[in-house]
């Protein structure tokens, strides 16, 4: 650290003895440094993005660096702004040094001093000296602690070369000026312990800025004790002050006086054997400045929660609960909105749904938007009430419409929980446990929160193993498409194929279909899935309609809901028909029942996209969940296939009656209706009787890898 000259003198204001000149005009810098380094060279990094407001004001316009110190390969790298530059005479903006030859380049007496702000976790200040041979222009740095991450942190330096000029030439300068100390505009005070034992201080000296910063004439600060002119924190004061004249340092501290609502800032040292110099100054706007960046480190803009980060800062001051629960929310399929209607829209139903858990937990709960559509909900010193009241609201809540006067959309939430101390005793494993109950509760597909258990942990880790494996699978095109024929039994006329994806093990074992897609759709690596599937689809189906039985067949494509309601597909469609010189005329788009559940009217806008670029519609499964015969009126599609659950059971009355009405409401639009599921000769002639003659299933084909 910097050394300076100790010289003693008498002030002339107050005829104090033993308050040091020079240490004083070096401190009121030092001090200035620091107020300029909170405002201006803090600079902020999220996930160590710069918050461009503060770099513009205060780094680029300063002689300044910003250093980033990774702990994992112990280098540096160093931002130069634009003034530094201009200074050092240098052009280039970045350096990169390992920590031992930046070190190299420190005074040896400082460099110790320089290893261990590295590693301090405590907000600290530190001035370096350079060597010469870095520049002659800058000898002296100041650095002040930065945003640490997990990897590294990051820290601003303010070049104070020109300060240490001054400061010697302060030291020739006539000490009969100490007059001047009563015109700064920041307060100076002394004091002298006179009972150490109750760490009793009395003011010797104030100058007249004290008057506006302690509220008070010096007449009520001089000689008075303490204990009656700082009316807050007084045992944090005594305890520093006494530090202070004990260990001979130099100590700072920020303040906060709530009675006038202000912020100072205090830096003070030892000036004789029972006394010790105060310099401060009111920090309050550079508080505010500095709170409000911290709520947005912490806080999302959008709904004005806390985000993950301000959640697990919060938690951790929950470490000594006595029963403590964490509720997980997935907004189901949320992202698709954004292709529906609008990314304000979207914007607008988060916002509804922070609201009303806002409304609802109020101030007795921590919440969290903990991802873009993750809620996270901490109840602490929960009472079973307040858990059963809470299950059952969110319960209740799972499925509810939100909108605006325009639109609306019902949103079916995943949600999980866990109890502390109950589930985990690591407080900070709650979020996780909480986040592997909820993805529990998507396989299970039901409204009630999913309450953690033992072994959740060992179904997550084997999910994960199964993603990967299915990860390379796509990446090696391991899994491919079969054709199952679609026959017309008037004609046996081969009329369309539909493409089935498979995926065959290495021990030849088939994994099911429905089980690696839904884990595709959870895992959110369905579009790659799909782009794989709809590739080898009409990669092999250019190849079969060369075939003559296949000449004039058509191709039925599956399509997931997410996938067909992103128009970007089409454009993925057309590239590959172009490319196997197909026409969009012979693709039909077979879409599940579900894609209907999300917004009827944003569903028939992709439709009608589809319908424009030439394809076809067909509606996929008819009657296996959400349908409803009125649905037919609102959907412009061409084929509508009967799930197969009414053709195994076509020998039922009540099975028959609704086969028969879905045929009748298709014919009066002359849409063409294919039977799913046929297996036997008598379900063959069943619907034969009732006027369907297409037809696909087991009795006429299983499905084949036709083209390898």
């Amino acid at each position: 650290m910097l050394e300076i000259v100790i010289i003693k003198f008498n002030l002339i204001s107050g005829g104090i003895e033993s308050v040091i000149w020079l240490n004083i005009v070096f401190q009121v810098a030092i001090f200035i440094i620091n107020i300029i380094l909170v405002i201006g060279i803090s600079i902020h990094y999220n996930k160590i993005k710069k918050n461009n407001i503060i770099r513009l004001l205060a780094f680029e316009n300063n002689e300044a660096i910003i250093v980033t110190y990774n702990y994992d390969d112990d280098n540096l790298k160093i931002e130069l702004s634009k003034e530094i530059k201009t200074k050092a005479k240098i052009n280039y903006s970045n350096l990169n040094f390992s920590r031992e030859k930046f070190v190299n380049y420190i005074v040896e007496e400082d460099r110790e001093s320089f290893n261990e702000f590295l590693k301090t976790k405590k907000e600290t200040i530190l001035v370096v000296r350079f060597l010469e041979v870095v520049a002659k222009e800058i000898r002296y740095m100041t650095f002040k602690t930065g945003i640490k991450t997990e990897t590294g942190i990051t820290f601003s330096g303010l070049d104070t070369t020109n300060l240490q000029k001054a400061l010697s030439k302060i030291e020739q300068m006539d000490r009969s000026k100490a007059v001047m100390l009563d015109n700064l505009d920041l307060g100076i005070l002394e004091l002298e312990l006179v009972n150490k034992e109750d760490g009793d201080f009395v003011i010797l000296y104030a100058n007249k800025a004290s008057e506006k910063y302690l509220d008070s004439k010096k007449k009520f600060i001089i000689n008075k004790s303490l204990k009656h002119v700082f009316l807050e924190n007084q045992e944090e004061l005594v305890k520093i002050f006494l530090e202070i004249i004990n260990e001979n340092i130099q100590k700072e501290c920020e303040i906060k006086y709530n009675h006038i609502n202000k912020w100072y800032r205090l830096v003070g040292y030892k000036s004789d054997a029972n006394k010790l110099v105060v310099i401060f100054d009111d920090i309050t706007n550079f508080k505010k400045q500095e709170e409000e960046q911290e709520y947005k480190i912490y806080h999302d803009p959008l709904t004005d929660l806390y985000n993950n980060r301000g959640l697990h800062r919060k938690l951790r001051t929950f470490v000594n609960s006595k029963k403590l629960i964490c509720f997980y929310i997935d907004l189901v399929d949320f992202s698709w909105i954004n292709n529906y209607y609008s990314m304000s829209f979207s914007d607008s139903i988060l916002v509804l749904i922070a609201q009303e858990l806002k409304n609802y937990f109020g101030m007795n709960a921590i919440i969290s938007r903990y991802f873009t559509d993750h809620f996270v909900i901490i109840l602490n010193e929960a009472t079973d009430e307040e858990i059963r009241n809470a299950l059952f609201f969110l319960k209740n809540t799972s499925g509810k419409t939100y909108g605006n006067e325009r639109n609306d959309v019902s949103i079916r939430k995943n949600i999980g929980y866990a109890i502390y101390p109950e589930d985990t005793k690591d407080i900070k494993e709650v979020v996780f446990l909480a986040n592997l109950a909820m993805k529990m509760s998507i396989e299970t597909i039901g409204i009630e929160p999913f309450h953690y258990f033992p072994g959740l942990k060992e179904i997550k880790q084997e999910k994960i193993k199964n993603i990967e494996i299915l990860k390379e699978a796509i990446i090696n095109k391991q899994i491919t498409v079969f054709f199952q024929k679609i026959i017309d039994v008037r004609n046996n006329e081969i009329v369309m194929v539909e493409s089935l994806a498979r995926w065959q093990k290495e021990d030849g074992s088939y994994v099911p279909p429905l089980t690696f897609i839904n884990l595709a759709v959870e895992s959110r690596i369905i579009k790659e899935l799909e782009d794989l599937l709809i590739s080898e689809s009409l990669r092999k189906y250019s190849e079969i309609i060369k075939r003559d039985e296949y000449k004039k067949t058509k191709l039925s494509l599956n399509l997931t809901p997410s996938i067909f309601l992103n128009i970007e597909t089409i454009d993925l469609l057309n590239k590959y028909i172009k490319f196997y010189n197909l026409t969009p005329e012979k693709i039909y788009i077979e879409i599940s029942e579900e894609t209907f559940v999300y917004n009827l009217e944003k569903c028939n806008h992709v439709i009608a996209l589809y319908r424009e670029n030439g394809f076809k519609i067909s509606i996929d499964d008819f009657g296996s969940s959400y349908s409803s015969l009125s649905i037919l009126n609102n959907i412009d599609y061409e084929v509508l296939k009967i799930d197969g659950k009414f053709i195994l059971n076509c020998d039922l009355e009540k099975n028959q009656k609704i086969i028969e009405m879905i045929i009748k409401i298709a014919s009066i639009d002359h849409k063409r209706v294919v039977a799913e599921g046929v297996e036997t000769k008598g379900m063959v002639e069943y619907l034969k009787s009732v006027s369907c003659f297409v037809h696909q299933g087991y009795y006429f084909h299983f499905p084949e890898n036709i083209i390898k």
